[in-house]
């Protein structure tokens, strides 16, 4: 697998990043926030991200390492496609993202278009695990989805819930999460 290209940029269009390497030609997908930092009619060195669709290849270009990363991540999570992991990158800088996921801001990922409840958590859940090493077990999500339901917000759950230990019943963790949530509303 590539993992970065170093060549000519020749073209850019509304879609696709265009460049040249070895009289190949090479067409990228791209960021719209990542082209004030592409130069045109100069070598520009590209982070690749390939995807495979149903036997389709779509291949991207990124001109941060770690926001390639990030979108690999993305793209990885079920239900999770293309144009939410662009939706996600294009509206969030790379470090806003990393506090956002970080610290559970489900809020922040709520308030893109066309991301509900669920998929915001499974967003926050697997990056978490995969960046952080931070797991939501089975149970921590009964409790988040039952206090979500009583009203509470996502993020002040998350905040409380991702450093409690995993021994707790549902129900002491329930209790410990609202007491410390009363504290938080008061």
């Amino acid at each position: 697998m590539n993992d970065y290209i170093n060549g000519f940029l020749y073209k850019i269009d509304d879609k696709f990043l265009y460049l040249e390497l070895n009289n190949l030609g090479y067409r990228y997908l791209y960021l719209k926030s990542d082209l004030k930092n592409f130069k045109l009619n100069e070598n520009n060195k590209v982070y690749i991200a390939i995807n495979v669709i149903d036997n389709h290849f779509k291949y991207y270009g990124f001109f941060n390492q770690l926001v390639r990363d990030l979108f690999e991540i993305l793209i990885n999570i079920n239900t999770i496609g293309e144009k939410t992991a662009f939706l996600i990158l294009e509206n969030y800088s790379y470090q806003e993202l990393i506090d956002i996921f970080k610290n559970g801001k489900t809020d922040k990922i709520l308030q893109l278009r066309g991301i509900g409840n669920y998929t915001a958590r499974l967003i926050i859940n697997s990056v978490q695990k995969e960046l952080f090493n931070n797991k939501i077990s089975e149970k921590k999500n009964k409790v988040i989805t039952s206090l979500e339901k009583l009203g509470y917000k996502t993020k002040d759950i998350y905040k409380i819930i991702i450093n409690v230990d995993e021994d707790l019943t549902i129900d002491e963790l329930t209790k410990y999460v609202l007491e410390k949530l009363s504290y938080i509303n008061n």
